[in-house]
């Protein structure tokens, strides 16, 4: 059986272990509760390499790169329908609920 959250961490910590800290941290952010938990924090997942405030900006201008499942992508999508309430209403399809 495969258990992709060990997956997940093995990988991290040969990263980590490599000296590839953003990519360490761009792997870890792939899942939408370290997304959340790391916007709550103030501390935004990278963004194409870029970190900071930088990468804040970025996923701002983005929020449909987030992870699924990620409060900045839901945010996103629900504007979205919001906007077009008389129009074909948008559904997030890669959105599983």
């Amino acid at each position: 059986m495969r258990d992709k959250n060990c997956e997940i961490l093995k990988l991290f910590r040969s990263l980590w272990g490599a000296s590839l800290k953003v990519a360490a941290v761009s792997l870890l952010c792939q899942d939408a509760r370290i997304f959340n938990a790391m916007e709550m924090a103030g501390t935004y997942c990278p963004y194409d390499g870029k970190i900071s405030a930088t990468a804040q900006a970025l996923w701002e201008k983005n929020p449909l790169a987030a992870p699924v499942g990620s409060r900045l992508r839901k945010a996103a999508v629900k504007k979205a329908q919001d906007q077009n309430e008389n129009e074909e209403v948008l559904v997030d399809p890669l959105e599983d609920d």
